[in-house]
């Protein structure tokens, strides 16, 4: 499993367990694009209109931090929500886009929109699958900008090396990320008690008029 494809898995686990939220993706790379915009829908963030579309070598190379966080705070700004929130998962330095990533971060705060940055993955050079065949990546990080993006948005900053950390990211933002729903429930119930109530007059009725009566006739 390459490190999109635990992704992918990570996230699709972290969608199915937040059961009211409305939630979008946006992939990226040299430039970000929309891969499935704000829905309830879980059924269409995992299918492949969703987590489906999300490909390496879809667009072109490169890292565009600055412009994905400015393209998601643009898709969450005019959402009526008590709580927005970015996740950032990244496996490399921004080295493309005209926004930086700082200045996104301050933006993103702007519209107080919340920023969790990830770094996935351990330095290095490997070899990824693509649609255009076997391609070399070089694993490199910008921590510390990284760690700046989630201070500036009031957000936190986690490293990932391995699936199961994913994981372990994941669940901790879904605990960070919990907001309180007040609800207001009526319960509509329907009265039996007084078909008991006329059965038991009924046998009252029958015992009394069985004293005067019918049962006389009996020891």
């Amino acid at each position: 499993m390459n490190r999109l494809q635990a992704a992918k898995k990570v996230t699709r686990e972290f969608i199915q367990g937040r059961d009211s939220d409305r939630i979008g993706l946006l992939a990226f790379a040299g430039r970000p694009y929309l891969a499935s915009p704000l829905t309830l829908s879980k059924a269409w963030l995992e299918g492949p209109m969703g987590l489906g579309r999300v490909q390496i070598g879809l667009v072109e190379d490169g890292t565009a931090i600055g412009s994905a966080i400015a393209a998601a705070s643009k898709r969450l700004d005019k959402r009526p929500s008590k709580s927005k929130v970015i996740v950032l998962l990244t496996d490399g330095v921004n080295n493309a886009g005209r926004l930086s990533p700082i200045e996104a971060a301050k933006l993103a705060k702007t519209l107080g929109i919340r920023v969790h940055t990830i770094a996935v993955g351990t330095y290095g050079n490997y070899i990824v699958q693509t649609p255009m065949g076997p391609q070399q990546l070089t694993q490199e990080f910008d921590e510390e900008t990284l760690k700046e993006i989630a201070r500036i948005a009031d957000g936190e900053y986690f490293r990932a090396q391995d699936t199961t950390g994913l994981e372990r990211i994941f669940d901790l933002i879904d605990e960070m990320e919990k907001t309180e729903i007040k609800r207001r429930t009526r319960i509509e119930s329907e009265e039996w008690f007084h078909w008991f109530a006329l059965a038991g007059l009924g046998f009252g009725l029958l015992t009394l008029i069985g004293d005067e009566t019918f049962w006389r006739r009996y020891p």
